[in-house]
């Protein structure tokens, strides 16, 4: 697992620690100007690509800011950055 990988994994354990509920909507955007959004639908499913605007070297850079939204509105806002993941 590497270090982004590690990082969702760490921020889809706070989402469930703050009990956030499936669907969620997640939106990345990069240092450079990239950005992804999808819907997630739950553990094990593939998720469903929104929008996307690449940039060169598309998010290698940090920070990465995330936002992730539960079907109930409940907002979370994430951080990745080089020492880790930070919740805002």
């Amino acid at each position: 697992m590497n270090d982004i990988e590690a990082m969702f994994e760490r921020t889809f354990e706070e989402c469930a620690a703050r009990d956030m509920r499936f669907p969620l909507i997640l939106c990345a955007v990069a240092s450079n100007g990239a950005m992804q959004a999808y819907k997630l639908h739950g553990p094990g499913r593939a998720p469903w690509e929104l929008a996307e605007h690449s940039e060169p070297d598309t998010f290698t850079r940090f920070p990465i800011n995330l936002m992730i939204v539960d079907r109930t509105s409940t907002a979370m806002l994430a951080r990745f950055e080089v020492e880790g993941v930070a919740f805002l």
